[in-house]
């Protein structure tokens, strides 16, 4: 009887190890004790990847806009640091959110802030809402500064104006543009204030 030509290629079955039960067992116990002293190994050492950054707790150099010589600039730069405050929020993070909150409150009017149901007003109807929101108002969405000035009340702007409307474009022209209204705050040293938002 000759040999197939594919015998060849066909690798000889192992010779199979008469094993007791007990050696099995034995076995297995010693590969679960090296796989947990491998893990226990990796977790002291850490994680192999880079960790990713933390995200910002407030966004940098942090100050709430003052007075400026331009009126104009003074409006983009308080409405600037309510986009970037929102862009630095997680609003996944209770902590992040209380923490963010506190700063939002620096850029609102004395006036509509500072009792319990103020705050819970505050926090309810405008920290919250423009959280879900704000990016319907950035062009570019990483940053704060892509929104856009629809138009204000009153068009022209001077250093004593007291009351500014100012209307938002949305991205896309979704809905109207939703008015946000400054008002000079004596407690910020006349600084532009927000006293209302519908964003």
């Amino acid at each position: 009887m000759s040999a197939s030509p594919n015998a060849a290629s066909v690798p000889p079955a192992p010779a199979v190890a008469a094993v007791s039960v007990g050696e099995l067992a034995q076995m297995v116990a010693q590969l679960s004790a090296r796989v947990a002293a491998l893990e226990a190994k990796l977790q002291i050492q850490g994680p192999v990847e880079e960790p990713l950054p933390a995200a910002p707790s407030a966004p940098p150099a942090w100050v709430p806009p003052a007075v400026a010589a331009d009126p104009n600039v003074e409006v983009r730069s308080l409405l600037e640091q309510l986009f970037a405050l929102a862009l630095a929020t997680d609003p996944q993070s209770d902590e992040a959110m209380a923490n963010q909150f506190e700063l939002f409150r620096t850029l609102v009017h004395s006036d509509r802030q500072g009792s319990p149901l103020l705050d819970t007003d505050l926090r309810r109807y405008k920290w919250r809402p423009l959280l879900g929101r704000f990016t319907d108002y950035l062009f570019v969405l990483d940053q704060a500064a892509s929104f856009q000035v629809e138009r204000t009340i009153p068009e022209r702007i001077e250093a004593r104006t007291e009351t500014i409307k100012v209307h938002l474009a949305v991205r896309g022209g979704r809905r109207m543009a939703p008015p946000v209204t400054l008002r000079r705050d004596p407690r910020f040293g006349g600084a532009l204030r927000i006293e209302q938002m519908s964003l």
